[in-house]
């Protein structure tokens, strides 16, 4: 095998002929490259066979095998006529590339085309002389299958931090949402989805997708703290962002809120990039000052009730929410910055029965959007940390799975949250959804915790084609109606979409869920 690397994320692969000078796809970033030097490192490569032409367009094959085999010395060579009775040669030209294959009757299979022989499940069995082009891949598909090997996952994960980039706007904030049809301008900044951005960034300098992603940061922590001439987000007196506002200006958007649950949300991300970028000075300072700016206290109207907004002024509209639901992180933040412990009796919250299930809920008329649940679950400080709360998590996922397959008679079918639905935004939960709209997301953000989980996902996305969106150029799984399957969701919100991205980077064995239980901490003295 010959070993490269990618000059653009240092990913080290392996292929199975020489292909200097080359233009080819890295199968961990997707970037496109010419690759001009060999990746050198001390293991032993197997001997390159090699003619005269090879470097001017002929191809040069080489045969390999899993077995090794001790090194013979140099023997004359043998007449043409009996290596050809000896090696029988297949040679398919596949896609565009050209790239040839080929693989010698009754030869012990190598670690390549196993791989490949698992990805057309052929049960690696030994391909007779009469294997059709539709049987074969080629090298570089075989590559992304070894990468998927040890991140299944990882495409889809840079795919959903693409989208994150089709939301950002000019100046480092994010839109509420992206139309899935016709394209028009949009300005409608949701400090929300702003937060659940700056966490894809986190993912994707980690990962080496976004070179760029510490600038980007950098950019959008100093629009946030109104640092940009001419454009300054609105806040109250108490620090509180609206829920939207124009990305142009940082006016308030229609009759948008002073929103205590969107500003959270905005901070966590904020914190993401403090706990991954400890030595960048400015974004440490940003952070700090954005944290500072916020006094949590207003937003509390006692211990278990917490306002949905406030007016300028910073005082608490009419609107109250009790826990449990999505505001137990503001409720973390409240606690954490007044120097008390989180709230941890979770034996004294509402809770709502199904099938035995009984479900965190903040009261008894009603389950709760599943969103509820993973918001906190990868982004609060304290909730990131707390294994009962996983499993009261896991609880309100078995509960809607189980309504969902009495309902439908459909095993890996569920997924009830917010997002576009039939008649406009539609926010399911468990028996409240009437269009039985499965929302993928939903699904993705509990498939670190259980195999089980992950086979629904894959199920879905199998077995429902059309819950795939396609915009631009990016490709991700959204939100189908079982009861209307020609239904297409009209856009896709930053914000719903995010247990997408959280899941599948809980997955990534380079991040796992130990990226969210360290990023979302508080690692400074509040006091």
């Amino acid at each position: 095998m010959y070993k490269y690397s990618c000059d653009r994320c240092d990913n080290v692969f392996e292929y199975p002929e020489d292909i200097m000078g080359r233009k080819i796809e890295c199968p961990t970033c997707m970037h496109k490259f010419v690759i001009t030097t060999e990746y050198k490192d001390t293991e032993l490569r197997p001997r390159k066979i090699e003619n005269s032409s090879s470097r001017s367009g002929s191809k040069s094959f080489q045969k390999t095998s899993s077995h090794k085999r001790p090194e013979r010395a140099p023997s004359k060579p043998k007449n043409n006529t009996v290596i050809f009775l000896l090696v029988l040669i297949i040679v398919v030209v596949i896609g565009s590339g050209g790239i040839l294959l080929f693989r010698g009757e009754g030869n012990v299979p190598s670690r390549d085309e196993v791989v490949v022989n698992k990805a057309i499940q052929l049960n690696n069995e030994t391909p007779s002389k009469e294997l059709g082009s539709q049987q074969l891949i080629s090298s570089e598909q075989a590559l992304k299958i070894k990468a998927n090997e040890k991140s299944e996952y990882r495409e889809l994960l840079r795919q959903s931090c693409e989208l994150y980039e089709l939301l950002r706007t000019e100046h480092g904030f994010y839109l509420d949402m992206i139309r899935t049809g016709t394209r028009k301008p949009d300005y409608r900044v949701s400090a929300a989805s702003t937060g659940v951005g700056l966490v894809s960034l986190c993912i994707a300098d980690k990962l080496g997708f976004d070179k760029q992603a510490e600038k980007k940061i950098l950019i959008s922590l100093r629009a946030c703290a109104g640092e940009i001439h001419g454009l300054k987000p609105e806040r109250n007196k108490t620090g509180y962002f609206r829920h939207f506002f124009d990305a142009r200006t940082g006016v308030r958007w229609g009759k948008s809120e002073f929103s205590t649950i969107d500003t959270a949300l905005l901070i966590s991300g904020v914190l993401f990039c403090k706990n991954n970028f400890p030595d960048n000075l400015t974004i440490q300072s940003l952070a700090k000052e954005l944290w500072g700016s916020i006094d949590w206290s207003t937003s509390k109207a006692d211990k278990y009730r917490y306002y949905l907004t406030q007016d300028e002024a910073g005082v608490g509209g009419p609107g109250k929410t009790r826990i449990f639901n999505e505001y137990i992180l503001l409720a973390d933040y409240c606690s954490l910055a007044a120097g008390e412990q989180a709230l941890s009796d979770m034996h004294n919250w509402p809770r709502k029965s199904f099938s035995g299930y009984d479900v965190l809920t903040d009261t008894k008329s009603h389950f709760l959007p599943l969103f509820t649940f993973q918001f906190p679950l990868y982004l609060s400080p304290a909730r990131t940390i707390d294994k009962q709360f996983l499993e009261e998590s896991l609880i309100a996922a078995e509960a809607d799975r189980l309504w969902w397959k009495q309902e439908t008679s459909n095993s890996g079918l569920w997924g009830s949250s917010a997002g576009a639905g039939l008649k406009g935004y539609s926010v399911d939960s468990t028996t409240k959804n009437a269009d039985l709209i499965s929302c993928a997301p939903s699904i993705a953000g509990f498939m670190p915790f259980d195999e089980k989980y992950k086979k629904d996902f894959d199920s879905l996305l199998k077995n429902h084609k059309s819950i795939t969106y396609k915009v631009d150029d990016v490709r991700v799984p959204w939100r189908i109606s079982y009861r209307l399957p020609s239904w297409r969701a009209g856009a896709i919100q930053g914000i719903d979409f995010a247990p997408m991205l959280f899941g599948l980077a809980a997955l990534e064995e380079n991040l796992g869920f130990e990226f969210f239980q360290k990023s979302s901490q508080l690692t400074w003295p509040i006091k």
